[in-house]
């Protein structure tokens, strides 16, 4: 969590062990691998294997295309003295959402599990990248930001988010 001259900011992200550049080396080590079986047999007289060869790389490369378009997904919320912003990154896409603070309702879905954001006729659901004691403990440490808009709020909670 940040807090920089009176606004509260978490960003809530996705625990990958891979980065994107990282699994670009994974999956070009993995593919000279296997396209150098497959060219050895080949030479040796087996052209079949050369092909599923070829297909097992398109789709290791299709699976991790995949994985590497949503690993930089995150929720970001930011808490001002007038509102607060929700802003969710899922692949390409990015919605942000503004809250005003007035009739504000921040509360836990019990069928879901998310944390439900509503104001006026807007919602918004957040916390899939936390665990539900994770989700707890942000719900906390949100309300406690939304009732001192006025002075920044550190978070106590050491959750790393």
């Amino acid at each position: 969590m940040l807090a920089v001259l009176g606004q509260s900011s978490w960003e809530l992200k996705r625990n990958c062990s891979l980065s994107p550049y990282q699994l670009l080396g994974l999956f070009a080590s993995m593919a000279c691998v296997s396209l150098g079986v497959g060219l050895a047999w080949a030479w040796q007289g087996n052209w079949p294997i050369l092909p599923f060869a070829v297909l097992e790389c398109l789709a290791l490369g299709l699976a991790f295309m995949f994985y590497s378009r949503h690993a930089q997904d995150r929720e970001r919320v930011v808490v001002t003295a007038e509102e607060l912003q929700v802003d969710d990154h899922s692949g390409s896409t990015v919605v942000c959402r503004s809250f005003s603070r007035r009739g504000l309702r921040v509360a836990i879905d019990e069928v879901t599990g998310l944390i439900v954001i509503q104001s006026q006729g807007q919602e918004s659901r957040i916390g899939r990248f936390l665990t539900r004691p994770q989700r707890q403990q942000f719900l906390k440490d949100l309300r406690r930001a939304l009732a001192d808009p006025g002075g920044p709020f550190f978070n106590q909670s050491g959750l790393g988010i």
